[in-house]
């Protein structure tokens, strides 16, 4: 018995070691797939963009920064529901859930991008305790794609999408162009349009695992919120020719 314990003695601060070694696990989504297509442009259809986008991501990250663990809920063209994605994500005990979605409307001038995850606002009484984080990864994107040139749809939404609210890690859905609108269309069905959009993501990647290593989240998060505030009141000003409300802060900055 006593050399039993002290067998159990030795081995616990390997047992230890091990659990701290524990790579960091990313899950990279690419929507629907199989016989959900999703929407549909002209020659391509968005199950396609969004595997081509999430592959390239998927690349990016294995190369610059072997130590994650990406695990994608899919590699091929098949279907998978969206309790199943879920599910990968949270057996893996990922650190981050992004699933990526190509958008369309009725209204053919609407065009951007937009990105979605689960805030703790609203009626739900389910909280999420990941909100913070889920949102400094939706304004990293949306930041990312802003400073690249894209242009901006509603920016950043909270809403309690089935992969964003059943997820238990910080968790954003991102809708890359719209495939309705003629320019977003042309960018986002090209190769180079694809990956251009992949390695936006993936920059707005390393800032979040930059800010969360560093724990730095809170600070950044606080940023972006006013930078978003103040993009928000520069396109109101751009469109009306007026002075924005916080002065002239900025002003040889042009409104994204």
């Amino acid at each position: 018995m006593k050399s039993k314990l002290l067998i159990l003695l030795m081995l616990f601060p390997l047992l230890l070691f091990a659990q701290g070694k524990r790579p960091l696990v990313w899950v990279i989504d690419a929507g629907h797939g199989g016989h959900d297509q999703g929407t549909k442009g002209k020659n391509i259809t968005e199950k396609e963009i969004n595997l081509k986008v999430s592959q390239e991501v998927v690349r990016l990250i294995r190369k610059h920064k072997p130590g994650i663990k990406v695990i994608t809920t899919r590699k091929t063209d098949k279907f998978v529901s969206l309790a199943e994605r879920c599910r990968i994500a949270n057996n893996a005990r990922a650190a981050l859930f992004l699933s990526i979605h190509v958008n369309w409307a009725r209204k053919k001038n609407l065009r951007g991008t937009e990105t979605f995850y689960a805030g703790n606002n609203g009626r739900s009484k389910r909280r999420n305790p990941n909100a913070s984080k889920s949102e400094l990864l939706a304004r990293l994107l949306q930041n990312n794609y802003a400073a690249s040139g894209r242009p901006i749809y509603r920016g950043v939404r909270t809403n309690r999408l089935y992969v964003t609210a059943n997820t238990n890690m910080p968790a954003a859905l991102t809708e890359i162009a719209f495939i309705s609108n003629s320019a977003d269309a042309a960018y986002i069905t090209t190769d180079k349009g694809m990956k251009e959009t992949a390695r936006m993501i993936f920059n707005a990647l390393m800032e979040y695992y930059t800010t969360t290593q560093n724990k730095t989240h809170t600070k950044t998060l606080s940023t972006l919120r006013s930078s978003a505030r103040v993009r928000s009141r520069w396109r109101l000003a751009g469109w009306r020719g007026i002075i924005p409300l916080n002065g002239w802060r900025g002003i040889l900055t042009r409104p994204v």
